[in-house]
């Protein structure tokens, strides 16, 4: 018989990895494990050569402020889905993902939103908050519907949109050259019109990564000697 320590998520078999082990004898004593790092854990008699439970889990932890959050980026742009990655997670039932504005308490001040996570240790949520005024904000988890935070906490600024304006437009042969101050992560549509059609015609869709942005079109004096291009935000 054996006494094993096992990361939550994981079965103890006898060649499980993230497994502490040690052999028993007797009904009663105590032992000493030793470099387990920071997790969540839990504690199991196995029997049957290492493969068979036979008591309880007794769940427990190793070190404070276990999980990990990650957002895409520190800056994200105002009115579109974001998602939080999280992992090393409690996997109680109620686990949950708050939002809060940057200087308010947890458990004191109300949170902004908030998304179970479904019991899980580590995966993803998405808000969706089109509404949420741009401004400082933080992420952390919770704990089992309380206010116990076990991540550290995932700061952004959410951005709102500036005034659209291309700052430079040359044309140097069949060339043209559009640059504008963009916010990273959000859609931009480039459009023409030659003056003839009713409507305006998508040229190409981009998503910066970068404050500013350049893109090169290609232009035909001979096969549209008029025409008109527009830089728009979905």
């Amino acid at each position: 018989m054996s006494l094993v320590f096992s990361k939550n998520g994981s079965t103890p078999g006898p060649d499980s990895p993230g497994v502490w082990r040690a052999a028993v004898s007797g009904a009663s004593g105590t032992l000493d494990f030793s470099g387990i790092p920071k997790g969540y854990y839990y504690a199991a008699y196995l029997a049957g050569g290492g493969s068979l439970e036979i008591s309880a889990r007794l769940p427990f932890s190793v070190g404070t402020l276990i999980s990990t959050l990650s957002l895409p980026a520190a800056t994200l742009p105002q009115g579109k889905p974001f998602s939080v990655q999280f992992s090393e997670g409690r996997g109680t039932p109620k686990d949950w993902v708050g939002l809060f504005k940057a200087g308010q308490t947890p458990g004191v001040d109300v949170l902004t939103a908030y998304l179970y996570v479904g019991g899980r240790t580590q995966g993803s949520v998405t808000f969706d908050l089109p509404d949420l005024p741009p401004g400082e904000y933080f992420v952390t988890l919770f704990i089992n519907d309380s206010y116990t935070e076990v991540s550290p906490r995932a700061a952004f600024t959410l951005t709102g949109d500036e005034p659209l304006k291309v700052s430079d437009a040359a044309v140097n042969g069949r060339e043209l050259r559009l640059r504008w101050r963009s916010t990273p992560g959000r859609t931009y549509v480039i459009q023409k019109n030659n003056g003839l059609a009713a409507e305006w015609l998508d040229v190409r869709t981009v998503m910066p990564a970068d404050t500013f942005h350049e893109e090169i079109l290609t232009v035909d004096a001979t096969a549209e000697p008029r025409v008109f291009f527009r830089l728009m935000r979905p």
